[in-house]
């Protein structure tokens, strides 16, 4: 919702569509043994990305699923995205990996 829909609020149609893709998600998970983890990721300083992020936390919380705290991966930190890219630099890539590997020492 928040790449394509900066401004959706929890009931538009973007953010029904988010809630029923993660039940499909979550249910396919489950029927193979595995568990959904949801990572989010954007920077915490856009007023837009904290506003999704808060929607995307409750409606993880109202379909039962995890969420991983990605506060520490920021996205207004450059160097752990690839430039004009968007996508995560090896940097980014160990940042992630590490916010992963604690959440699953963890004990669901």
């Amino acid at each position: 919702p928040y790449r394509y829909a900066p401004n959706a609020h929890e009931g538009s149609l973007e953010w029904k569509i988010m809630r029923k893709s993660l039940r499909q998600l979550d249910d396919i998970a489950k029927r193979n043994g595995a568990q959904l983890i949801l990572a989010p990721i954007g920077t915490t300083v856009e007023p837009t990305y904290v506003r999704q992020i808060e929607i995307f936390r409750k409606v993880a919380k109202d379909e039962g699923l995890d969420l991983l705290d990605t506060t520490s991966f920021d996205q207004a930190r450059p160097e752990l995205l690839l430039p004009r890219d968007g996508h995560f630099s090896a940097k980014g890539a160990e940042t992630m990996a590490d916010i992963v590997a604690r959440a699953l020492e963890k004990p669901h």
